[in-house]
């Protein structure tokens, strides 16, 4: 197997703490890939950069969507998006 690693921008109103736990919580049975953060907060809203390392990347698009629905539904970011790792 091959791993890979991904870099996801998330902007929601939620405080860092509460992100965190939520994050845990919806994916806890997820062993496929583990997520590490970043916090960087911006004036007036929380923006945060997280980091996940997918064991399998063959799995790679739908560990995406299914980090992308927690962090629409749960997290309820306005903001969910890929960027490239620089």
């Amino acid at each position: 197997m091959r791993e890979t690693v991904k870099k996801l921008l998330i902007t929601t109103e939620l405080p860092f703490d509460q992100l965190e736990i939520l994050m845990r919580i919806h994916l806890a049975n997820r062993t496929s890939f583990s997520v590490t953060w970043v916090k960087r907060v911006q004036a007036t809203n929380f923006s945060y950069y997280c980091y996940v390392v997918m064991e399998d990347a063959r799995r790679e698009a739908d560990i995406c969507a299914a980090l992308e629905l927690v962090c629409v539904e749960v997290l309820r970011a306005t903001k969910c998006v890929w960027q490239p790792i620089t």
